[in-house]
């Protein structure tokens, strides 16, 4: 009779949570961390000869799967601040103050000062993208892009307080359902897209100085809040910004684009929250088309009957210049 033996238990090594997962919840879900990757993409064969250039307007549209995580921070309780009037300049009215029905000592018994809440998504969304190409000089091309979000889906959701997250979420909800009404709100609405100069190798059209992106980072955008004091400004920034990012033209009407994306960006209310987002795309490729123009007509009109010049002002017929 066969005998086998089996082999001895090795320990398991600890993640060092720098994979591509992360596991969340008593359920361990298991949800993408944020990171950037991209590869160089092989060239596709062209459909035929190609007789003009990627100059003019293009159109195309994608599945991008996105993963995001993010850290919600509540600043410290800070007894020489009023609260009632930190929360009226962000627009929360009634609270903080001793006679509001949620008070700043309702907040401290509640953990909200100096708690964290981490949320983790991963989602498939569907974006259409308008291009815009068109040389600057004999080597280089600027690319201009709109976005604009046809459906957003949410994949794997999870959120938790750091502290007393059964209070914490019922007053401040961090749910599913509530970054599924975020995401309603922004289907069918359009932003602005890449933005950059553009140079020929090995066949793809890729950004042409690779640090375009840095000139943003650092940068504080401010938001449409009155602040008390200039030093106490709402405003998002971004600390990180990367990309990949290569056009092939495979048809006289056709082009390819592979990208991926990775992004932290910080939203700072003073004296209230910060919010740090982590955010990547995995790399992926859209097939666009060319846009063609609608031929117009030109008419000109000439002759001895035309005396002097004919002007319209605000769509009135100025007839002293007839």
């Amino acid at each position: 009779m066969k005998t086998f033996k089996m082999p001895p238990k090795s320990p398991k090594k600890p993640k060092s949570g720098k994979g591509e997962y992360r596991e969340y919840g008593a359920d361990n879900l298991r949800i993408r961390h944020p990171n950037f990757s991209y590869s160089n993409p092989i060239k596709q064969a062209e459909l035929g000869i190609i007789s003009k250039s990627i100059e003019g307007k293009w159109v195309g549209t994608s599945v991008v799967h996105e993963c995001t995580y993010e850290e919600k921070t509540f600043v410290p309780y800070n007894p020489e601040i009023n609260y009632g009037d930190l929360f009226s300049s962000f627009g929360y009215e009634g609270m903080g103050n001793d006679y509001d029905v949620i008070s700043s000592r309702t907040l401290k018994k509640w953990d909200w000062f100096g708690n964290k809440c981490i949320i983790a998504f991963d989602s498939s969304n569907v974006y259409e993208h308008s291009l815009e190409i068109e040389e600057v000089n004999g080597a280089e091309l600027k690319l201009n892009s709109r976005v604009h979000f046809k459906n957003l889906n949410i994949d794997n959701f999870y959120s938790k307080y750091e502290k007393n997250h059964k209070v914490m979420n019922r007053f401040q909800n961090e749910s599913l359902e509530k970054q599924e009404e975020i995401d309603r709100r922004l289907q069918g609405t359009e932003h602005a897209g890449e933005e950059c100069l553009l140079h020929q190798v090995n066949g793809f059209y890729v950004p042409a100085n690779e640090d375009h992106l840095n000139l943003k980072i650092g940068v504080k955008d401010y938001l449409g809040v009155i602040p008390s004091s200039p030093e106490k400004d709402c405003y998002t920034m971004i600390l990180e910004q990367k990309e990949g990012l290569a056009i092939q033209q495979i048809s006289d009407d056709s082009i390819i684009m592979h990208s991926s994306s990775y992004s932290v960006i910080d939203l700072i209310r003073p004296e209230l929250i910060n919010v740090r987002t982590f955010r990547a795309t995995k790399q992926h490729k859209t097939e666009f088309k060319r846009i063609r123009q609608k031929p117009t007509t030109n008419i000109n009109v000439s002759g001895d009957y035309v005396a002097k010049k004919v002007e319209i002002r605000d769509s009135v017929i100025n007839r002293s210049e007839i």
